[in-house]
């Protein structure tokens, strides 16, 4: 059962005690360097390695807050909408480093939470 710890993490075993902390860890919360049921909700690649040891794979899904150009009418210049967008790692990865007005954060999509609120951003 996933529990909801805050913003950025989730318990995948259930142990949160809503406002009592963890039912591992007696009335305090959960201990976010030892618990290995502790996650982020959605982790950056970086956050990925740390966690598992490997690499996120360059295949894998992502989120990626991609800024989408809008049509410009020549009085003034073009401008970005950005949203949450699901890609390749290596394609983030790739505007990230050559496009900087179009890139945003990544997060890996490998968790049960779905995609990030709009306002959401990697800690």
């Amino acid at each position: 059962m996933l529990v909801e710890i805050d913003k950025y993490f989730y318990c995948s075993a259930g142990f949160k005690l809503n406002d009592k902390g963890c039912r591992i860890f007696s009335q305090f919360d959960c201990d976010k360097d030892h618990c290995r049921h502790r996650h982020h909700k959605w982790p950056t690649p970086e956050q990925f390695k740390e966690k598992y040891g490997v690499e996120y794979p360059d295949d894998g899904a992502v989120y990626f807050y991609k800024g989408i150009m809008n049509a410009s009418d020549g009085t003034e210049p073009p401008t970005a909408t950005y949203k949450w967008c699901v890609m390749q790692y290596d394609d983030a990865a790739f505007i990230n480093n050559y496009n900087p007005m179009l890139s945003g954060p990544i997060v890996c999509a490998c968790t049960p939470w779905g995609m990030p609120p709009a306002n959401w951003r990697p800690s």
